[in-house]
């Protein structure tokens, strides 16, 4: 399967996978994986402001923030706004007016995966 192909099945994948979760439609084209590859290192995505969103993780657990987020950070720490999404959890979180960058990482070590998809 080429590269173009393989992409567009995984985002299928995806969307299928967070509609199926939360019981709601996702928008299309909407769907994204999350990965940390390193432990305690920001990673960040497009989002759209003002928009819903599911996210799952599928190992680990996973801090969501409006700015950087150092995964050591404390859950009350003010750049960490979501419930921390564990694994085989699903989160609805709205992203703030103005933000248009959501970032993640994780504390559980390496090689943590997730997916987000907006829904509406």
């Amino acid at each position: 399967m080429d590269t173009k192909r393989a992409r567009e099945s995984t985002l299928k994948n995806v969307l299928a996978a967070a509609e199926g979760l939360v019981g709601l439609p996702a928008v299309a084209d909407s769907g994204q994986r999350l990965n940390c590859e390193a432990d305690k290192t920001d990673y960040n995505v497009t989002v759209v402001a003002g928009g819903k969103y599911s996210v799952s993780a599928d190992n680990g657990r996973i801090l969501l923030g409006v700015a950087a987020v150092a995964a050591g950070a404390a859950i009350v720490d003010p750049k960490v706004i979501w419930p921390v999404v564990h694994a085989g959890a699903v989160e609805i979180i709205t992203i703030p007016a103005g933000v248009t960058a959501l970032h993640y990482a994780t504390d559980s070590g390496a090689a943590v995966t997730g997916r987000i998809a907006r829904v509406q």
